[in-house]
């Protein structure tokens, strides 16, 4: 073989058995690439200081309802008003007092908002997975709240200087959210059993699409919906053919035959047949249920840091019931995971997965979003037909063979986002929720970010309980870290001034020192600047005066 004799894309002969080597000693790594300092201390570390903020959001959220709703025990409290209630919630929880208007406005968005009825083409639903007993052991805690059509995430974010606490609240509206308590048996009579009851009579075909983050439940929703379509079955007592396949980086698999490969393959009317794939039959529901569990058992999966059986592949499971002619498709889609989600996270193999997989995602989310802008515009004008918009299914594998989802008016089909509720994980969730919300139109979200005190070792700060004048430069930078909610957190100061040469500097000097920025910001080096405009100064200079005020008197 010559040099040159090697397929574009694959490394050079020569290179191979370096490139082999340095693959076996990736993919043998065991790296925790979630402990990453800024969100280990965020967790962690600040762990009470977040505790402290969830716990000010809810006394917030208790205010807000009463102010929108009141009730006998808050008639004094409703006649305060917005702008008034605001400013006691700041003087009692400093820094939380922007977060009463965002959840006024949430409540009103819910009273007033229309529910989809059960016959809608297209619906969005979330379900929250309870803690683990090893999260719990390991000191996680909750940091999502569901609400029946909107879920809230709590992001905590340390800045990378160390200095800067907050926290992020972010409101998502849908059509449902099944709490953690939500049994299977509530979460199937609301997603599924329409579609089922649709399929069964005759009345035209429906997908449900299982989507989220790796170990969040995803694959534990589709037994449920198995095991929900099983009870039908004997019920019905019609006999149920079943297509079992998997659509994976390097091509599709037929689950009812032992992996063996098929191809998709579309006719004159674009309709996409998965060719060289077996069809079951079923008569009952437990004969269905030894058919699923043998393909079930033979997916694609890998061990991630989130969950030791990690789905990689699209899992598509095709129901026909033979009485109405008419088809029903659960959909198990891949773990949105990022690529650190796993210990085995550098190997080639896993990184080509990732791609396949985020990109099948993404020409879904694209496809759902275009076609659900394409029925509004059609409902708006009044018409039946579809518009002239075209739905790129053709991007991806996955949405060839959910291509009726977009194409046919009369499909029904639903989206069930699993998320959990740990606070590592919120960031996922935030993924999810957001790709959700991407691909329907319908949903809003809101949003409100707060400073939150960052705490130290013992509690409290050390600033709180010395006079200004004999502060540390350490102690300065600890209340400059702080005070007023972390406002001033980026402010660079010069290196190594301490409490009376602070109160040496006039508001102008502080102006000047800020927006100079020719001044070291930090002793560490990091030599980051901030430049503001003068009432920047102006209000630093007036919380200095305030802390001194409120400071100790020093008897020396």
């Amino acid at each position: 073989m010559s040099l040159t004799d090697f397929a574009l894309g694959e490394d050079a002969p020569r290179n191979a058995e370096g490139r082999a080597a340095q693959e076996a000693h990736w993919g043998a790594s065991n790296i925790d690439a979630r402990q990453h300092f800024s969100v280990r201390e965020a967790l962690h570390l600040q762990k009470p200081a977040v505790l402290a903020a969830l716990n000010d959001y809810e006394r917030t959220r208790v205010l807000a309802k009463c102010l929108s709703k009141p009730r006998a025990d808050s008639e004094m409290l409703s006649k305060l008003g917005a702008d008034l209630l605001t400013m006691i919630v700041d003087f009692a929880m400093p820094g939380q007092g922007p977060l009463l208007h965002p959840i006024l406005c949430e409540e009103r968005r819910r009273e007033l908002a229309p529910q989809k009825k059960a016959g809608t083409a297209f619906r969005v639903f979330v379900r929250v997975r309870p803690l683990h007993p090893h999260e719990s052991e390991q000191g996680e805690y909750v940091a999502i709240d569901d609400m029946p059509s909107a879920l809230v995430c709590h992001d905590a974010r340390l800045a990378r200087s160390g200095r800067r606490l907050s926290m992020l609240h972010r409101w998502y509206s849908c059509d449902a959210v099944f709490g953690c308590n939500t049994s299977d048996a509530a979460v199937c009579s609301t997603v599924l059993v329409p579609l089922l009851e649709r399929v069964v009579h005759g009345e035209g075909d429906a997908t449900a699409l299982l989507y989220g983050q790796t170990g969040a439940g995803k694959t534990h929703n589709l037994r449920a919906f198995i095991e929900c379509v099983q009870k039908r079955i004997d019920d019905v007592g019609s006999n149920v053919e079943a297509l079992f396949f998997e659509v994976a980086t390097e091509g599709c698999h037929d689950l009812l035959n032992e992996r063996a490969k098929v191809a998709l393959r579309s006719d004159a009317e674009q309709a996409v047949h998965v060719c060289g794939a077996r069809r079951a039959t079923a008569s009952s529901g437990e004969e269905l249920a030894a058919m699923l569990a043998a393909g079930l058992a033979l997916r694609h999966a890998v061990a991630t840091e989130a969950n030791p059986f990690s789905s990689r592949s699209h899992a598509i499971l095709e129901l026909r019931f033979s009485s109405s002619g008419r088809s029903l498709q659960l959909v198990d889609l891949a773990g949105s995971e990022r690529n650190y989600e796993t210990h085995h996270m550098s190997s080639r193999q896993f990184q080509r997965e990732s791609i396949a997989i985020n990109k099948s995602l993404m020409a879904l989310k694209t496809c759902l979003r275009v076609a659900a802008g394409r029925a509004e515009v059609s409902a708006e004008q009044g018409c039946g037909k579809q518009g002239s918009v075209r739905v790129p299914y053709r991007d991806s594998s996955l949405t060839r063979v959910l291509r009726q989802c977009f194409e046919d008016a009369s499909h029904q089909t639903v989206i069930l986002a699993a998320v959990s509720p740990a606070a590592s994980s919120v960031i996922h969730t935030l993924n999810t929720m957001d790709h959700v919300t991407l691909m329907a139109p319908h949903l809003s979200t809101r949003e409100c970010e707060v400073n939150v005190p960052r705490v130290g070792s013992s509690g409290g700060f050390s600033y709180q309980s010395v006079p200004v004048h004999l502060w540390t430069p350490a102690q300065v930078i600890e209340w400059v870290s702080n005070t007023d909610g972390g406002r001033f957190s980026q402010v660079a100061l010069p290196t190594g001034i301490d409490g009376k040469g602070l109160l040496g500097l006039s508001a102008r000097r502080l102006s000047e020192l800020i927006e100079s920025g020719h001044e070291a910001g930090r002793a560490d080096g990091e030599g980051w600047y901030v430049s503001a405009q003068a009432r920047v100064g102006r209000a630093l200079f007036n919380a200095l005066r305030d802390a001194q005020m409120e400071s100790p008197v020093s008897r020396v």
